[in-house]
């Protein structure tokens, strides 16, 4: 007889009673003082190998998350001025098009390659576009007030330059958490995957500050950058040198480290692992016939729907401050509506590492894996509810919610890999982010696109009431999920077995 919906409901709520009531008498303070000592062993502390984990995948994720930071902050600002902010939702759907063929080919390159030099590939690949991108896209015709003429190559290169933005999670973040994960356990990820994070939102806050600077013409003098042109060239030029900095550090390592440094779950060092062809199409099929993987993907996919959502609507209103301002030169009002946008990621970025350093390690530590992966879908509820009644709320919206999914949910989310086989970790990994990602991103984008261009017809009370289902609906489904991946990931755990 199947237990009813309101009974599992409250034994879910008792399990989470019960388990709060654990953390609370193990962190009791007793009257003799308070124990520091425990709580930093039990929160901060790592053994040899574990630290020479943490001090390359960190310094690699500061190196990416870094670049990715400073880039996808000027795609958003330089595709709207070239092309409109209205085309944003038609070119991420162009970028899922894009992105399909390149599942198979990354599929291919997996039968061929490990996982580390994959990483190394892709690395150099994006090295070599950023320097392209550099002297084809025309932003010089750049005007906060008005959209330029283009030609057929210059809207191309506009085109390519907000895909070579939005492939930095899907071919850079995404192999990159692949070679992670093949280089941990699951003892370890719930010790170190938080401090990973931590190091990107150091990356990141560095980064953006640094390119706030040069917006602000800070470097002037020191740097000959007295036009806007040369400080946006200057910005992605230190975007790139970021990803030749963590190209170079991988080199090194490999040669630097020992192989037990290089070894996870499954026992062996990825730099000696055996490759074996299992096909093309062997990605897809794991997530239409493993119920793991595509656990993982409804994660993924629930997340994306809101958070992609919500970034649009902070977009329109970027966009819309910027018609207000007076510009002087052709594109002094894009370089100022930049230099305010990085500081807005910067506070992001340092909301996400008080979170990575003080929350995620002792959340993963304490509650672990299963349970934690219910704690970012029931804040996000909340956030949504506030957001429901207050329109407004938004703009504090994306900032807690991008912080709260790269310091608490990423490192959380990622660890579900480490029990699965290489093929689940590398092949489907790519087609899970390609697919949940980039599809999550073309329906919602296929919303904005139509509730932003109806709205003047049906009006906003409309609008806004298919807003407020369309996310209530993304997030019901993903709690549901997460509770489910949880306990699947404990049982394999407690059985020791390895999800193929």
């Amino acid at each position: 007889m199947k237990v009813p919906i309101i009974k599992r409901l409250s034994s879910i709520a008792g399990e989470s009673a019960s388990t709060l009531k654990n953390i609370s008498k193990k962190l009791y303070v007793t009257t003799r003082g308070f124990n520091f000592k425990h709580l930093f062993v039990r929160f901060f502390s790592l053994n040899a190998i574990e630290g020479k984990k943490l001090l390359l995948s960190g310094f690699l994720f500061a190196m990416l998350i870094g670049s990715y930071s400073v880039v996808h902050e000027l795609q958003n600002i330089v595709f709207s001025a070239l092309v409109g902010v209205k085309n944003v939702p038609l070119a991420k759907l162009t970028t899922l098009g894009l992105l399909f063929p390149w599942i198979f080919i990354d599929a291919y390159l997996a039968d061929r390659v490990r996982r580390i030099s994959l990483l190394k590939l892709y690395i150099c690949m994006w090295i070599a576009l950023g320097l392209l991108l550099l002297f084809v896209v025309p932003f010089d015709k750049m005007n906060a007030e008005s959209l330029p003429f283009l030609t057929f190559r210059e809207k191309a290169a506009s085109w390519t330059f907000f895909m070579f933005s939005e492939g930095y999670m899907v071919f850079l973040v995404s192999t990159f958490w692949a070679f992670v994960n093949s280089i941990n356990n699951p003892k370890s990820s719930e010790r170190i995957y938080g401090f990973i994070v931590s190091c990107s939102k150091i990356g990141g806050m560095i980064s953006v500050y640094v390119a706030h600077c040069i917006m602000k013409g800070f470097f002037d003098q020191m740097l000959g950058c007295t036009t806007d042109i040369q400080k946006i060239k200057l910005v992605i030029t230190y975007a790139i040198t970021m990803l030749f900095t963590a190209l170079i550090t991988l080199l090194i390592a490999t040669k630097l480290f020992k192989r037990n440094v290089f070894e996870g779950y499954l026992g062996t060092s990825i730099l000696s692992e055996k490759i074996s062809k299992t096909g093309i199409f062997l990605g897809v099929r794991l997530i239409l016939h493993n119920r793991y993987v595509l656990g993982i993907f409804g994660l993924i996919f629930c997340l994306e729907l809101i958070t992609e959502f919500v970034s649009f609507q902070r977009i329109i209103l970027l966009v819309s401050s910027s018609i207000k301002l007076k510009s002087t030169g052709s594109i002094n009002s894009v370089s100022q509506i930049a230099s305010g946008s990085y500081i807005q990621i910067l506070y992001m970025h340092f909301v996400g590492f008080l979170l990575s350093i003080f929350l995620t390690n002792g959340v993963m530590r304490t509650l672990g894996t299963a349970k934690a992966l219910l704690i970012m879908p029931l804040i996000t509820a909340v956030l949504l509810g506030f957001y429901i009644f207050n329109a407004h709320f938004i703009i504090y919206a994306y900032v807690i919610l991008h912080a709260l999914s790269y310091s608490l949910n990423t490192p959380i989310r990622e660890s579900l890999y480490i029990i699965t086989s290489r093929d689940i970790q590398l092949k489907s990994k790519f087609v899970l982010d390609a697919f949940a990602i980039k599809g999550a991103k073309a329906i919602t984008n296929i919303f904005n696109y139509f509730s932003s261009n109806i709205a003047t017809k049906v009006g906003t009370f409309l609008v806004l009431l298919s807003n407020d289902i369309f996310i209530s609906i993304a997030c019901a489904l993903w709690i549901f999920i997460a509770y489910k991946m949880g306990a699947k990931y404990s049982t394999s755990i407690k059985d020791n077995r390895i999800i193929t």
